[in-house]
């Protein structure tokens, strides 16, 4: 095994046992959201109609830069979990933070749905910001999915 390829393990073993974790930062709820309480997510809102949006924090151990991290994510979700990746671009939040933003299409209970992943990372950490909803439905929700990305404070 390849020492990147290694590294790439060990980040990806470390995302999965950490991404429960609840950390500090800020996002604002978008209007026809609903921010849950009680929720296994440090933030987790859903619309009446079912889209949800979620912020997952985990440790950036050893420090690693954005382009890892959104080689990473695409790895799993694209090889590991069937995801195919409809788009991607460079996104900023309203800070200037700069993240990378995915918007991928997949299955979850026999019908297609859209994801919007957008990673930012910190020296310490690494942050999710998740959109997702039926994909017949998902342009309903684009634009709450930017504000609650631009509203993002680490």
């Amino acid at each position: 095994m390849h020492r990147q390829q290694k590294h790439q393990l060990v980040a990806i073993s470390t995302l999965l046992l950490t991404m429960g974790l609840t950390g500090c930062f800020s996002v604002s709820t978008p209007r026809g959201f609903v921010e849950l309480e009680t929720t296994a997510f440090p933030y987790k809102a859903v619309s009446a109609q079912g889209a949800v949006l979620t912020v997952r924090r985990f440790d950036n151990g050893p420090e690693a830069k954005l382009h890892f991290w959104k080689q990473v994510l695409a790895d799993e979700l694209v090889q590991q979990r069937g995801y195919t990746i409809a788009n991607e671009s460079a996104v900023r939040t309203k800070e200037g933070v700069l993240g990378h933003r995915f918007r991928f299409k997949g299955r979850y209970r026999g019908e297609e749905h859209a994801y919007q992943l957008a990673v930012f990372v910190t020296s310490s950490w690494v942050y999710l910001l998740e959109a997702t909803a039926p994909a017949k439905d998902f342009s309903r929700y684009e634009r709450a999915a930017q504000l609650f990305v631009a509203s993002f404070k680490p």
